[in-house]
């Protein structure tokens, strides 16, 4: 999700084939991910188009198939093709070689409890009843605060991230009486809420009344105030009790983090790096989300925060309240934390009176109580996150939900 990317180039309506590299030009981020992403597409529509939606090999039969033995629910090792992506489940136990992709396997079903995109608590115990049991597939983006193996030791520097495919087996349910494996989606309650994607769509643009053509884009007469390039990230952090979707952004494109190492008080973080610069830095007043991959995985939204104040020599951070008891997974009775978690410090940039672009009072950021989010108005009014950018959350312009993390990136030049 938040990675440092100068911009998303790639669009699919384009038709392009390939990228071409040009002599003398200077290498850039953004041709080399649009490159990536075609291949991608092309990899996934061919596959969508040979095998379907979704299916396996018939080399392996036992790819994502579901036993019960002794009370407990396993997951058979093998392969699996959900719309073009693919989900692998390695399998636990006796290793063999595969000979054909020249790699070491393992032979036994997973549990359904350790599940290796499953962390943190195990699944509750399902009801009695009948359950339909899904395998749910995604992509998202990795960086070195989930996964250290990207940090070269010898320069200890992230120099690129990863794109990873995560598969999880779900369970829904208890079905009713009736429905079987010839009932259609839209014949089992609940079920077609599930599956649908996300309705959310983001027109984007600067101040001036004439929108732009490309909603991802700011035109380049736009009256863009800000005197740097920007790379957006607007994302869906939670819903209020009243259902009104709950918005945050960064302009670096939500880079701007670092993994905590301890808790010493209930306001106080100890951190891997508070600052990699005058601007990639936390500051006083900064709205932060401590998160972990728990969380991240389960799409369940982190804990907001404001800092009070940044100890730069000490590495720590003190936030202006205690944070909720459980928020971080502690490593024993110390106050460490659990580093199989990844547990994450993030910042983000919204602050102050957030207004629309009418200049209509929607939220202000600095008084006593506030959560750090942006209640998102009604469908199509613009808000003014900063510097003339203006965003306009379009909550079901195809009649689905919005989902928590739903994001959106677009640049200002």
């Amino acid at each position: 999700m938040t990675i440092d990317i100068s911009r998303k180039s790639f669009d699919h309506r384009r038709n392009t084939a390939w990228t071409t590299t040009m002599q003398g030009r200077v290498a850039t981020d953004a041709p080399i991910n649009e490159a990536r992403q075609l291949r991608d597409r092309r990899v996934r529509a061919l596959s969508v188009d040979l095998i379907g939606r979704c299916g396996y090999p018939s080399a392996l039969p036992t790819s994502f198939e579901i036993t019960v033995a002794g009370g407990a629910m396993f997951i058979g090792p093998g392969r699996y093709y959900v719309d073009g992506h693919l989900a692998e489940n390695f399998g636990v136990g006796a290793q063999f070689f595969d000979e054909v992709l020249s790699e070491v396997r393992f032979a036994a079903p997973i549990p359904f409890a350790d599940q290796p995109y499953l962390p943190g608590d195990p699944p509750p115990e399902p009801e009695d009843g009948r359950y339909l049991v899904y395998l749910d597939t995604w992509q998202r983006d990795v960086t070195f605060l989930q996964d250290e193996t990207i940090l070269d030791p010898a320069v200890q520097v992230d120099t690129f991230a990863r794109r990873q495919t995560v598969w999880q087996v779900k369970a829904f349910g208890p079905l009713p009486d009736g429905v079987d494996c010839e009932t259609p989606d839209d014949g089992i309650a609940g079920w077609p809420a599930v599956i649908a994607p996300s309705g959310g769509r983001l027109p984007t643009r600067a101040a001036p009344a004439q929108a732009p053509l490309d909603p991802c884009l700011l035109p380049p007469g736009a009256e863009y105030r800000g005197i740097d390039n920007r790379t957006y990230i607007y994302c869906l952090h939670d819903f209020a009790q009243d259902g009104t979707p709950l918005m945050k952004f960064s302009r670096s494109h939500g880079v701007i983090a670092t993994t905590i190492l301890s808790q010493p008080q209930a306001d106080v973080l100890d951190v891997v790096e508070v600052a990699k610069d005058d601007f990639l830095r936390f500051n006083p007043g900064d709205w932060v989300e401590i998160t972990d991959e728990a969380r991240m995985l389960a799409e369940t939204p982190g804990v907001m925060a404001r800092v009070l104040a940044v100890d730069d020599p000490g590495n720590s951070i003190t936030l202006e309240d205690p944070l909720p008891a459980g928020t971080l997974r502690l490593d024993g009775p110390g106050p460490d934390t659990d580093q199989a978690f990844h547990p994450i410090i993030r910042r983000w940039d919204q602050s102050g009176q957030i207004v629309d672009h009418d200049g209509n009072l929607i939220v202000d950021l600095d008084l006593p109580g506030a959560t750090g989010l942006i209640p998102a108005p009604a469908d199509g009014t613009f808000i003014a996150l900063e510097d003339g950018v203006e965003a306009a959350l379009d909550t079901a312009p195809t009649g689905e939900a919005l989902r928590i993390n739903d994001c959106w990136t677009f640049i200002a030049r």
